[in-house]
């Protein structure tokens, strides 16, 4: 199941990283606020992957991991999606297309999914 959500905050990241932050850097000044909060998220995520899921540390550092991701899905719909507005409805429905483009071959292809359990494997410290 970790390795799973693992999977998916690290297919959250790229396609933010590729497409989203690229489109809205020049109507939002969010978008280095949201690469150190991957980051955060990234470190959070390697300290559970080492933790044992039955041991309370386990749960606790879950709970902050959650908390950290809900925290961070709020702020960009708080700010960056409204301020990504500003692109126009076209623009939008583009990047839109091209995210769910992406989506489908991060999950489809692969290479990817072979970079991600590395990705992870690294992480857990395995």
């Amino acid at each position: 199941m970790m390795r799973l959500l693992a999977g998916e905050l690290e297919i959250h990241e790229h396609v933010e990283d590729e497409i989203f932050y690229p489109a809205v850097r020049p109507v939002s000044e969010d978008v280095p606020v949201a690469h150190a909060e991957h980051q955060q998220l990234a470190d959070m995520l390697a300290v559970t992957l080492r933790l044992g899921p039955s041991t309370p540390e386990f749960e606790e550092q879950l709970r902050a991991l959650h908390q950290a991701v809900d925290h961070h899905a709020s702020s960009e719909e708080r700010s960056m999606f409204k301020e990504a507005k500003r692109l126009g409805d076209a623009r939008l429905r583009h990047l839109g297309a091209e995210i769910e483009a992406m989506l489908d071959h991060e999950r489809e292809s692969r290479a990817r999914s072979a970079f991600r359990d590395l990705k992870i494997r690294l992480l857990e410290g395995a």
